[in-house]
């Protein structure tokens, strides 16, 4: 059994005992993000179920809108950790420039103590 496979079989499971347990649910939609260049392969991006196949189109759109929720809720939060590492950038580059300052009015010091001639 292949890796996509692997993946897909427990979630097919899991997913008609849903569609079977609750009627509330029209459709379901599991997405896999994989590492490396896996997720430009030509290779199953997901498992798309449903309670008829071919899913009828009210589903369709559904899914769609469900989908577009998804998704602002992810870029939400990929913003929220945008916003995060620059406030970090920020702070790091705040206290390197303390650093170089204190340190050049070190060597400004020691330049004016041993005269500006070096002797």
């Amino acid at each position: 059994m292949n890796f996509e496979a692997k993946a897909q079989q427990p979630l097919r499971t899991a997913i008609q005992m849903v569609l079977a347990t609750v009627p509330e649910v029209r459709s379901v939609v599991v997405i896999f993000d994989y590492f490396g260049a896996l997720n430009d392969a030509e290779i199953s991006k997901g498992l798309w179920l449903g309670r008829k196949d071919p899913l009828p189109l009210d589903a369709v759109f559904g899914s769609l809108m469900q989908t577009q929720r998804v998704l602002e809720e992810q870029t939400i939060h990929a913003f929220g950790q945008l916003q995060a590492l620059r406030a970090a950038v920020f702070t790091e580059t705040e206290q390197l420039n303390n650093i170089l300052k204190q340190k050049a009015e070190a060597l400004s010091g020691e330049t004016a103590a041993t005269g500006s001639d070096g002797s």
